[in-house]
């Protein structure tokens, strides 16, 4: 899964958060959690092609998974889940709720 951001002109920012779903499917208890993805990829808009900032890895269940990297200006920014890499209990799904991006402060 891949979710494109862009913004309205040259952005600065040096890390990226992403609050998670919450699955509360109460058919299945053991399974209402946050769905959080085992891995994500950051990419950023760089002299025209995308490259890697930074990669999201989520170890349990959690409301938020933020990371931090070198700062880069840009006009687009990529999310991108490899194949069957979301939460343990859903791998082939990304359940997001909300994405941040700043720089110098936040979570």
């Amino acid at each position: 899964h891949t979710i494109l951001l862009k913004f309205p002109g040259p952005t600065t920012l040096d890390r990226v958060g992403i609050y998670w779903g919450w699955n509360d499917n109460l058919n299945y208890q053991p399974y209402a959690m946050y769905m959080t993805s085992q891995v994500v990829n950051i990419e950023a808009l760089i002299n025209g092609s995308f490259q890697q900032v930074a990669t999201l890895t989520g170890t349990s269940a959690v409301a938020l998974t933020s990371v931090t990297f070198p700062e880069v200006t840009t006009t687009q920014l990529r999310l991108v889940q490899p194949s069957m890499k979301g939460a343990p209990t859903y791998p082939e799904n990304m359940w997001l709720s909300e994405v941040y991006y700043n720089k110098g402060f936040g979570p």
